[in-house]
C-alpha cells in the first residue's frame, strides 16, 4: 500500500543521501556532493531506525548497530547532560559549548533510552530541579544552574515521555499538567493551542510534541 511505498522511498532516500552505508550523517550537500562529518546525536531516532532495519534487514542493520552504539557510548556530563553530536572526522564527541539545551537533550535522552541505554541521571536531575525550582528550564549550564529561566511546553512533553517510559507516573503527571498550563484558554485565533498566551507566541514544534505527549498519556490511560 501507500504506507510501504512511502517507507521504501524514506529508506531509500536516508540510505542514498545521509548514509554511508555504515553511519549516518546530519545533511547531503547537493550542489558539493559532500555529506556532513558530523550526526547529531538528538537525531538519532532509534525508534524510526528500528523501523528500517525491520523494513529492510541487510540495508540497515549495521547502521542500526553503529547508532545504537554512538548512543550506547555516549560521553556522559554530571546531571545527565549529553553532547550534541558526534564528530566522524575527529572521533569524537561534541558539546554545545554555551550550554545545554533541554529539547536537544531530552530528543538525545529518549533515543538513548531506545538504544537500551541508561538515562537515571537526568531523570535524577529533573527530580530535583522540579522539587526545588518548580521547573524545568530550557536551558542550562554544565554546573547544572539555570542559563535560560524560559519554560516551553516543548521541554515539558518530552521530560513527560522520558519519566512514562521509565514508569514515574508521579513526575510524568507533573510535567503533563505543566504542559497543559500552556494551552490557550482564550477565544482567539489561539485558542486550544499551546504556547505562550501573554506574548502570543506560538511555535508548530511545541503543538506537535504536545500533541505527542497527550496521545501517550491516553494510550497509558486506555
Amino acid at each position: 500500500g501507500d504506507y510501504s511505498k512511502q517507507l521504501a522511498y524514506v529508506s531509500e532516500s536516508i540510505y542514498k543521501f545521509d548514509s554511508d552505508g555504515k553511519y549516518l550523517y546530519d545533511f547531503y550537500d547537493d550542489r558539493s556532493q559532500q555529506k556532513a562529518d558530523y550526526v547529531s546525536l538528538f537525531y538519532l531516532d532509534m525508534n524510526s531506525i528500528d523501523m528500517l532495519k525491520a523494513y529492510d534487514k541487510q540495508k540497515w542493520q549495521e547502521l542500526w548497530q553503529n547508532s545504537r552504539e554512538l548512543l550506547q557510548k555516549i560521553e556522559k556530563r554530571e546531571y545527565g547532560f549529553y553532547p550534541v553530536a558526534f564528530s566522524y572526522s575527529e572521533k569524537k564527541y561534541v558539546w554545545n559549548e554555551t550550554g545545554i539545551n533541554m529539547v536537544e537533550n531530552l530528543y538525545t535522552a529518549l533515543n538513548l533510552y531506545n538504544a537500551d541505554g541508561d538515562t537515571g541521571s537526568l531523570l535524577k536531575f529533573m527530580r530535583e530541579e522540579i522539587k526545588t525550582n518548580k521547573k524545568i528550564a530550557n536551558w542550562y549550564n554544565f554546573d547544572g544552574s539555570v542559563k535560560d529561566e524560559n519554560e516551553s511546553a516543548a521541554v515539558y512533553a518530552l521530560a513527560a515521555r522520558l519519566f512514562w517510559l521509565n514508569n514515574d507516573s508521579k513526575y510524568a503527571l507533573w510535567c503533563y499538567s505543566k504542559v497543559l498550563a500552556f494551552q490557550i484558554e482564550d477565544v482567539s485565533d489561539f485558542g486550544g493551542g499551546f504556547g505562550d498566551q501573554d506574548s502570543g507566541m506560538v511555535y508548530a514544534f511545541d503543538q506537535l510534541e504536545a500533541l505527542l505527549m497527550l496521545r501517550m498519556v491516553q494510550g497509558i490511560g486506555e
